[in-house]
Formats: structure tokens, sequence, C-alpha cells
């Protein structure tokens, strides 16, 4: 559950429970949607229990290069609400405002020693779909499990993402179950959230900053995300329209070089920036450029399929000031073009 970008509007998708304002186990995904992240026109839910589901518990959304949407979501029965099953659910058109249930994702299932499961997340990286499931193994251990899919139809184990004892308390504890897990890379490093549970008891938010490593998430710290009990199960978003498409630039010192890396295996050539575009007119941070100058980032919340290549022209600033140009917009109608204000990250 979270936010997400479609066809002009932002989505939210949350947990509801009809008449009531406590949680309660039979949970509907209710909807709303917005124009300007301000304004919200709450639509009809999109699941509710009933058709196999006690409960429609958190989950997420992916959508493939077709344009189908999928969510992937937690359906769990009253009688036990631990080990939950993946199901799937499309939209009947591209509104978005009403889905059908599909079948339960027989594909992923929890090894014989996890006693909770549930609350699926899945994204895209170099090598496919990666679906990531809260778990917790027998021996009080919380896990996070991965599976990996080339079309969000076939799923393959690929075992432990990661995990963490429960007897550990050094720096942070982290509990006997992992919920909402969720995995985002930041610059150099990826960063799994997860919220810290043990039975019937939520705690807190917290993450581990790492490296991912032939399939398996390889911790160097980890942290408590927030303090006190109010921020729990968070959501990630990030908005790739306004991020536009992934660029890589080559040698600043004639002008830039652009290429695509939609497919990261095979770099495309898109076109080029001159010399005399990348020159800094006198302004209050400093005098003229005598020479081009460039400085490449990427926005640090994005995958290796998401690279976001931009143009800053002061590295104090490093691309939010005037002048800068934007490398990022969709079908490159923007390469090269100044902008009066800031770059829109």
């Amino acid at each position: 559950m979270g936010l997400t970008y479609h066809d002009g509007r932002y989505h939210m998708f949350f947990q509801y429970v009809p008449a009531k304002i406590l949680w309660a186990p039979q949970c509907w995904w209710g909807h709303a949607v917005s124009e300007d992240l301000l304004s919200w026109s709450e639509r009809e839910p999109v699941l509710r229990p009933g058709d196999g589901d006690g409960g429609c518990w958190s989950g997420s959304l992916a959508v493939d290069d077709a344009g189908q949407a999928t969510i992937f979501y937690t359906s769990v029965q009253l009688d036990d609400l631990d080990l939950g099953q993946i199901r799937s659910a499309q939209p009947d058109d591209v509104t978005w405002d009403t889905w059908q249930k599909g079948p339960f994702v027989e594909d992923i299932k929890p090894p014989s020693d996890i006693v909770v499961f549930r609350d699926p997340q899945v994204s895209r990286d170099a090598n496919g779909w990666q679906m990531i499931v809260g778990a917790g193994r027998r021996d009080d251990t919380a896990v996070a499990l991965s599976y990996r899919s080339p079309d969000l139809l076939n799923w393959t184990s690929e075992g432990e993402f990661a995990s963490r004892s429960s007897a550990v308390r050094n720096p942070v504890w982290t509990g006997k179950m992992w919920e909402c897990p969720q995995l985002i890379a930041v610059g150099s490093k990826h960063v799994l959230l997860f919220s810290v549970w043990e039975p019937q008891i939520p705690h807190y938010e917290a993450y581990a900053i790492g490296t991912v490593s032939n399939g398996q998430f390889v911790s160097e710290r980890w942290g408590r995300l927030s303090y006190g009990d109010q921020y729990y199960a968070g959501a990630t978003f990030i908005h790739y329209e306004n991020l536009g498409y992934d660029f890589m630039l080559g040698d600043g010192t004639g002008g830039l070089s652009i290429f695509s890396l939609k497919n990261p295996e095979a770099p495309t050539f898109v076109g080029a920036v001159p010399a005399s575009t990348l020159m800094q007119p006198a302004d209050a941070h400093g005098t003229a450029d005598t020479a081009p100058r460039f400085y490449e980032g990427e926005n640090p919340t994005v995958d290796s399929r998401r690279k976001l290549a931009f143009l800053a022209r002061d590295p104090r600033s490093f691309g939010i000031r005037q002048n800068a140009v934007r490398l990022s917009c969709p079908q490159f109608a923007c390469v090269g073009a100044r902008l009066s204000g800031r770059i829109r990250l």
C-alpha cells in the first residue's frame, strides 16, 4: 500500500476497515486520487474481504512495460493471521477505479521453518522483478525473503534476502519478524526499511544500510528510523515521470554526450549538448566560466534502471540553482534547455 502515479494523477491505497476507527483484521484497500497531492477525492475501495480472503492486507503495485498494472497483496484467513498468502489483482480499465482479484501466486510459498509471512514489496532492477516478503522464523529470527520473476507471472524463490536474530540488541533491537520490508537505493548503498514486530506487538520502523551481493543483502549498519510509536509500516515513493528517462553523461570537455540507460546493458546514444550551452554566465555565485564545466549526479533514491543525470552549474548548489540544464525530460524534449528555476527531482 502507499502512493503511486498513473495517467496524470496520484493514487493512494490505504488500509481501511469500514465503520471502525481502530485496526481490525478484516482489512480492505481504500483508494483516493489527487492531481496535486493536496486535494484528494476518495474512490470506492479496490479490494475487500471475500472470494477466499478473510482480510486484504498490505502489498504493493507494479506496472510492466506494456502498462499493465498488478497489485500483489497479502490474503489472510481470520483463523490464521500469521501465515498469509500472496494474491494478485488487476484493474478493469485505465482509471484504476475497479479491480478484479486474480489467483493466489502459487510459486510464492514460505519455507517450512517460517511462522509469519506477509507484506510483499515488488520492485524492478537490471535482473528483472524482485519481490521481498516480510517473515519470521520459528527460532525468532526476523527475515526478508526474496523471489524473482521475469514477467510478474512466474516466480522463483531466492531464499533469505536478509535476516537478524531477535537476540541481537546492539545497536538496535529489530524484532522477531519484519513487517512491510522495502528496499531502496541511496547513492552507492542500499537501505532495507522494515517495521519491527513480535507476536501481536508492533514496535517501530528500523533500517539496515548495506549492499546487495549475489542476491543477498549484506548489512553494514542497523538503526532505528524514528523515535516514538506513531510511525510504523511506512511506504516509499518516487515519481518517475518527473525524473524522466535514464541518462548517462559522457565527456564534458567539448560538450556533453548523452546516452539512454533504459536498457542498462546496452546504452543508446541520444544526442549532445554543445559546449557553448554549458558556459555559466557571471552571477552572484561568481564570474563567468571561461571553459565548459559540469557536475554529474544521481537522485540517491533511484535504482540502477532509473538513473537521473543532471548538470549543476555550481557544485555548491549541486543542481538546484538557477540556469541549470535539465537532462531528464521525457522524450528528450528538454535536453540542453535552460531553466529559470530549480531542477525538479
